[in-house]
């Protein structure tokens, strides 16, 4: 229900927004010229594989509604949304989207391009009544396009909400209501929707609170991240991206900052007794090091089409670049989109931690592969060793996904390492749809053992 979901409620907005013509025939043939751009857009090998993206882009001027709309809903339509804006504006038409900071004011209000990109409140108080109905009906807008693609797209989704909106409840009024706080003016308009929607389902409690203490901070719950510590007895430390020389690199470039969250294992114990615990964790978090195997940084000795040591050089560098010592994560806070929660009665974020049990972590140089002298090693080749039937064991809640997934919290309390525990106070045990206990999942000692001694410490 977050910036994803939203996206598609912000980019389609009147024609009246563009700062130099409002002439449906230019805008028409400035749409048709971009969207040809976004075609022809010539892409690296390493974005190859993005190409039915740029491919499949669409947009035109609805003369019923004088509107522009596009056809950008998943996460991989992102870049060519932003060729097509850029295009545009090149044009003359630059495309108002509030949450980026437009360069121009909307309708009847007057406000500063940092208003609009960092302190979307201080705007909306000096908004005319026609400028906020203007803005709430592309709300509106986006809500009715957004019920089409509302899916559980886990590694790709940024946050959706599959519930639509009431008549009965006005965004203007919930805004006016927000924004009356001079500390929440920080909040951009899309988070603020975010509020309204989850203040009409469940009213001014749960979540809220929480949830504008961090928008206030422009961060939001992570849906997919990196593991990077524990801390006993039932927390993790995610990050937002890895820990590779890329990462780096890129967040550099851009002047961002890795964001790190702390993360409750819901329906985990806080039983003191933490030292078996600690070693599992300790060596998990290790693991991609691979002590008893070949690390993936070595990945490139095993590939038989490099015939040149500068081609073995050059994939040697490039693998080096992209490793990464953290394990992707999913974080589940709750399977259902209309009692979802993210945070325990504590106000911490309090989750299910879903590993990807096909990520790739070393190389066993003893077994032959179809294509190397030595055979990949996967997560879930270590962690779900001796598991009879591997592909439901450690599903968790998410049933008809499950088996890509090992659920962190029900193999702690599957393999004894720590009890299950039901919070009577969380609606996520009392609604049936998140269990956290042992039978669900057989214990496996061999995978355990495996997980110590490929990821012991030096």
């Amino acid at each position: 229900m977050l910036r994803r979901f939203l996206f598609a409620s912000i980019v389609v907005l009147p024609c009246a927004s563009f700062a130099q013509s409002n002439d449906a025939a230019s805008v028409a043939k400035a749409v048709e010229y971009c969207v040809n751009i976004v075609h022809k857009t010539k892409l690296s090998a390493e974005e190859a594989y993005l190409s039915s993206f740029y491919k499949d882009f669409d947009a035109f001027v609805n003369p019923a509604s004088g509107l522009i709309e596009n056809s950008a809903r998943r996460n991989g339509d992102q870049k060519p949304l932003f060729i097509f804006n850029k295009c545009m504006a090149s044009r003359g038409f630059p495309l108002t989207q509030p949450n980026q900071g437009a360069p121009n004011p909307l309708p009847g209000a007057n406000c500063t391009e940092e208003e609009l990109k960092s302190r979307n409140g201080d705007c909306w108080i000096k908004m005319s009544a026609t400028g906020k109905l203007m803005l709430e009906y592309a709300f509106s807008q986006g809500f009715d396009a957004a019920q089409d693609f509302a899916t559980w797209d886990l590694y790709a989704a940024s946050g959706k909400s599959a519930v639509e909106w009431s008549s009965q409840h006005s965004i203007r009024d919930y805004f006016d209501h927000l924004y009356a706080e001079p500390a929440n003016r920080s909040i951009d308009w899309a988070l603020a929707l975010d509020l309204a929607q989850r203040s009409a389902i469940s009213g001014e409690n749960g979540d809220l609170p929480h949830l504008v203490r961090m928008y206030r901070e422009h961060h939001i719950p992570p849906l997919n991240a990196y593991l990077k510590s524990f801390i006993s007895p039932n927390k993790v430390v995610v990050s937002r991206f890895d820990d590779s020389a890329w990462s780096e690199d890129y967040l550099s470039k851009n002047g961002w900052k890795n964001t790190d969250y702390v993360v409750t294992l819901v329906g985990v114990s806080e039983d003191p007794s933490t030292e078996p615990l600690n070693k599992l964790m300790a060596a998990l978090l290790n693991i991609k090091q691979c002590k008893s195997l070949r690390p993936d940084t070595e990945a490139y000795k095993f590939y038989t089409y490099l015939k040149t040591d500068k081609e073995r050089e050059e994939e040697r560098d490039r693998e080096q670049n992209f490793f990464s010592t953290r394990l992707k994560v999913v974080i589940n806070y709750d399977p259902h989109p209309y009692q979802q929660r993210f945070f325990n009665q504590r106000g911490e974020l309090s989750a299910e931690i879903l590993l990807d049990k096909a990520e790739r972590i070393c190389w066993d140089a003893s077994q032959q592969s179809s294509f190397g002298a030595a055979k990949p090693v996967t997560l879930g080749d270590i962690m779900l060793s001796g598991a009879a039937n591997s592909n439901n064991d450690f599903g968790g809640a998410l049933r008809e996904r499950g088996s890509e997934f090992i659920s962190l919290n029900q193999y702690l309390i599957a393999n004894g390492l720590r009890k299950g525990v039901e919070d009577q106070k969380d609606p996520r045990h009392l609604s049936g749809q998140v269990s956290f206990f042992a039978f669900l999942a057989s214990a496996l000692p061999t995978g355990v053992t495996k997980v110590l001694q490929i990821g012991e410490a030096n």
